[in-house]
Order: structure tokens, then sequence, then C-alpha cells
């Protein structure tokens, strides 16, 4: 049955990390180029997104390997995004 498992689990996404991702409470934006042929959407980021109970996820068109770098600008519009809508709920949930 282990034997199994392993090659369900790509070498890349090993089980543990499957594991303590399941764990994570915390706010989490996950993303992901459609184009990554190093470590494929379908095999990291679309599942990443599901096993964390309510993250975001952002697939970048024709994103390759290095999206912050080949998409600067979307990925970072995203992330002031995000950033800035945790900030503003914090300040209104202390007020």
């Amino acid at each position: 049955m282990q034997a199994e498992e392993s090659v369900r689990e790509p070498l890349f996404f090993p089980s543990f990390v499957l594991k303590s991702v399941r764990f994570r409470h915390s706010d989490t934006l996950v993303i992901h180029g459609d184009a990554d042929r190093i470590l494929p959407i379908t095999a990291a980021g679309l599942r990443t997104a599901k096993l964390i109970k309510g993250a975001r996820l952002l697939v970048v068109k024709d994103g390759p390997h290095c999206i912050p770098w080949t998409h600067a600008e979307e990925v970072n519009a995203e992330l002031l995004s995000f950033l800035g809508g945790k900030a503003g709920k914090s300040q209104t949930e202390a007020a």
C-alpha cells in the first residue's frame, strides 16, 4: 500500500508536505502559472489551493515557473490586493 501512495504522489510534492498543508489555518493566497512545466499546476497549485480551506487561487495565464519575475505586475497587484484586504479586515475588526 505504501508503494502505491509513493507512485501517486509526485516526487516534488511528497506526502509529508501534503499532510502539513492540510493543517494551515491562516489566510492563504496560492499563485501559480498555467504554463509551469517544472511544477505543473495540476500537480501543485490546484492541489495546494484545494487542500487549504478557504485559500484564494490566482492562476496566471501563460505563467511559467518563475512568475514573480516574468509576470511581476500581475503578481504584485494580487499580493497587494490580498495583503491590503487582510490589513483592512484587521483594522475593521480592531475598531
